[in-house]
């Protein structure tokens, strides 16, 4: 067990201060808690999360209505991070040790909710995000976690790879709910296809569902879901996707299932035009503005439509044990590294413009 003591005294950190105002600052280490452990970050993945809480300040907190839990403006950046234990702080299980590789789950939750007893942390009635709504997140050179949040990566698993586990988990909830549905005769429409949908291709074929497709309007993600292992494509602008899903994965009736992980009207009811009755819907959005679609298709299905909230402890390991049993290979997501001080310019800027092609881009801390 390192002591506290061992730890740098300074940081570098990204703080979100407001909307479009983030900068990067020297800070003090955050301390190393009972029952937390302190991490050497390696990796920090952009989110689309990131995208709008910069741009917007979606789930941001604000100087008038600070995070019940956590803490006011400004606050730590990053939610999807990797790293090395550096430090264990009193009280811990011996789970980790230092020197151990870890991703980290950065959900926030009380533990005394129902939902929470219930297993479900992911809905706690408080629930946040290390890196969304605290002093301390995954845009820096270290963190302090609460130790039941850091998983150990096996030998096989890098620092790169392990920053991909959040989003990652946040496909394999989805692709949870429905499990009990999933044989490799389904046949599958996931519509968008940046980070989170190309997580859900992946995820669906470590799964064994094979009859995949995916409808997504700009040509590099579509080419890239085929590299990936959908079996067809399709523009959403220009094609008839429920004609040509059914056609694609031959499924005269419709078809199975639809992850919609973009969000808006359009694609909700594109996803019930395709679906089979019975069928289930699936989101894995989190829209920033209301949602309008025809409810009396979905109806005359009798459609089953499941909502996904990020991920739970068991979604993580299970998210290591499919990457490092050869099930799932999610190295060709990751599309660019950045350093830290490029973050603005070369990383959210970048996402947000039309022209962008990359998946994921990571923070590369050794940068």
């Amino acid at each position: 067990m390192a002591s506290a003591a061992a730890l740098p005294k300074t940081i570098r950190a990204a703080f979100f201060h407001d909307k479009g105002d983030l900068r990067i600052e020297q800070v003090d280490h955050p301390p190393l808690l009972p029952g937390h452990v302190a991490i050497e970050n390696k990796f920090c993945g952009l989110c689309g999360s990131d995208l709008h809480f910069y741009h917007e300040q979606m789930f941001a907190d604000t100087l008038r209505a600070p995070h019940p839990i956590t803490a006011s403006l400004p606050i730590a950046m990053g939610h999807e991070f990797s790293g090395i234990v550096a430090a264990v702080g009193e009280g811990c299980p011996t789970r980790v040790k230092v020197g151990d590789k870890v991703a980290v789950m950065p959900t926030i939750f009380d533990g005394n909710c129902s939902a929470c007893i219930s297993g479900a942390t992911n809905v706690c009635r408080q629930t946040g995000f290390y890196g969304i709504n605290t002093k301390t997140g995954g845009m820096g050179d270290g963190s302090v976690i609460p130790e039941e949040l850091v998983f150990k990566l096996p030998d096989s698993i890098d620092c790169d790879v392990g920053a991909l586990i959040e989003p990652l988990a946040v496909a394999w909830h989805g692709i949870g709910l429905i499990r009990d549905k999933l044989t490799e005769n389904s046949t599958a429409l996931i519509i968008g296809g940046g980070p989170i949908g190309a997580a859900t291709l992946l995820g669906l074929r470590a799964k064994g569902v094979k009859r995949i497709a995916l409808s997504e309007p700009m040509p590099t993600r579509r080419d890239f879901a085929l590299q990936l292992g959908a079996i067809a494509s399709f523009d959403p602008l220009s094609d008839d996707v429920p004609t040509e899903v059914s056609k694609a994965l031959q499924a005269p009736e419709g078809i199975d299932m639809v992850f919609d992980c973009a969000g808006v009207g359009p694609t909700m009811n594109t996803a019930i035009s395709c679906l089979r009755p019975k069928g289930n819907l699936i989101n894995l959005f989190v829209s920033i503005g209301p949602t309008t679609y025809f409810s009396a298709p979905m109806s005359m299905k009798e459609l089953t439509m499941s909502t996904s909230m990020a991920y739970t402890s068991n979604d993580f390991l299970e998210v290591i044990e499919a990457i490092e049993t050869g099930k799932m290979d999610p190295r060709p997501l990751i599309t660019k590294r950045i350093r830290l001080e490029d973050v603005v310019k070369e990383g959210l800027e970048t996402l947000t413009q039309k022209n962008n092609q990359n998946c994921k881009i990571l923070i590369d801390l050794s940068l």
